[in-house]
């Protein structure tokens, strides 16, 4: 009977609903029991909504909007202070969805006539909770990361993520490039910090390292514009490959490949469109785009190369890759280049013949130098591209003194190789196939 007066006066004071929610969290406290709890927060979270904080206020027994975040922000904190004692990964993850959506309704409602300080102060609080309850309790007491967990952690930073850029966007968008930034270095913090903690559990400090990296890749389109954003994933996709042997994470490595296909994708077909043909040999972006990207893959295949650390590596693809890429990319800048220097299309196409066998040749005797067999094969495949150009394109398009030019060139080359093959055959097919 006590008892129930005791509730009944509570509820009169504070409200049925929210009682009713610190009742249900204290008995899943005391029993162990999750799925109260999880009535609890759902209780909690609807809340607002059943008074229709929402619409047409204020109501009588109803929440004013002002109030709407920071009652977000309490209910937080309770999750926060039941992550402290209970390990419920699920029980966060709902709370976070039900932050989410309120704080989306509120922004909804009320977000053009209030404050955008507020708004972000709110939101960032929110942020900060959710990370304590995954990130931050799991490192001071090194408690073991399930699935669950780091689902929570790309959530959180997702959430905070986008909701900060509908927020921001309108009227700060330039901010938005340091704000990625900032938030790379943060979680690159917490992954060291976790790396530190907690050597024997490092899956929390993969995701957040693979957060801030995830964030620093985003920041690049934010913050630049034109070529340079090709320019800084060259420079990101180098850099991580460095680091990846010192820190010894695989992802570190894949994600640098990631970064790098980007860059080309983005370089190969936005910044050779923008391009063009009418503008200065060499003295163009361009240019300077290709060669920053072709450095930064030659640096991450020497990384590859120099961190093989067996033979089995050495059939790994990623390093092929790289130098197929750095050389494609290097034989199209400069059939560009000629393209754009010569005025008359025989000019071009004898030019372009002349740079492929060339370039064909000094690939094989490279690859035979260096006993670098992928790229003895690959000299030998643009070689055969260059021979096939001439009989099946440059025989029926270049003029006469042109035709003459190419088929002479490309005579002497033959001739010069048969010569070289019959003199050294034994040599020269070991050094392809082998």
């Amino acid at each position: 009977t006590r008892f129930r007066i005791l509730y009944f006066w509570l509820a009169q004071f504070w409200g049925e609903g929210h009682l009713t929610t610190v009742l249900a969290v204290g008995l899943a406290l005391r029993q162990g029991a999750m799925a109260i709890a999880i009535l609890g927060i759902i209780g909690a979270f609807a809340t607002p909504i059943t008074l229709g904080a929402f619409h047409d206020l204020p109501t009588e027994g109803g929440m004013n909007p002002d109030v709407v975040l920071a009652y977000i922000l309490l209910l937080d904190l309770g999750i926060l202070g039941l992550a402290a004692f209970r390990n419920w990964p699920w029980l966060n993850l709902l709370g976070l969805l039900g932050s989410v959506v309120l704080f989306s309704l509120w922004h909804a409602e009320y977000g053009e006539d209030a404050s955008l300080f507020l708004a972000q102060i709110s939101l960032t609080g929110i942020f900060l909770i959710f990370v304590g309850t995954t990130s931050l309790l799991h490192i001071l007491w090194r408690w073991e990361v399930k699935p669950a967990d780091l689902v929570l952690v790309v959530a959180t930073a997702g959430a905070y993520f986008l909701l900060s850029y509908d927020l921001l966007w309108d009227d700060h968008s330039n901010y938005l490039g340091g704000f990625s930034l900032l938030l790379a270095v943060f979680y690159g913090i917490i992954g060291y910090i976790a790396f530190v903690r907690s050597r024997d559990n490092p899956e929390l400090g993969r995701f957040a390292v693979a957060i801030a990296i995830v964030f620093l890749t985003i920041f690049v389109p934010l913050q630049f514009d034109g070529p340079w954003i090709t320019v800084a994933w060259a420079a990101e996709g180098a850099a991580l490959m460095w680091i990846w042997p010192i820190l010894g994470l695989a992802e570190i490595q894949i994600w640098s490949v990631v970064v790098l296909a980007a860059m080309v994708i983005r370089l190969c077909t936005y910044d050779a469109l923008q391009g063009g043909y009418d503008r200065t040999p060499v003295l163009n972006y361009e240019f300077l785009a290709f060669a920053v990207n072709i450095v930064a893959i030659y640096a991450a295949a020497y990384v590859c190369y120099r961190n093989r650390a067996s033979t089995a590596q050495e059939a790994d693809p990623i390093l092929p890759s790289l130098i197929v890429a750095a050389n494609l990319l290097s034989l199209w800048i400069l059939s560009a280049e000629l393209a754009a220097y010569f005025d008359s299309e025989n000019a071009t196409n004898l030019s372009l013949t002349v740079l492929w066998t060339l370039y064909a040749l000094v690939l094989i005797v490279l690859g035979i130098a260096g006993k670098w067999r992928y790229v003895r094969v690959g000299g030998l495949a643009l070689f055969l591209v260059a021979i096939i150009k001439v009989f099946a394109f440059d025989m029926f398009t270049l003029g006469g003194g042109y035709r003459v030019a190419a088929f002479a060139s490309l005579g002497i080359i033959l001739i010069a190789g048969g010569f070289l093959y019959q003199r050294y055959d034994s040599i020269i097919k070991r050094f392809i196939l082998e």
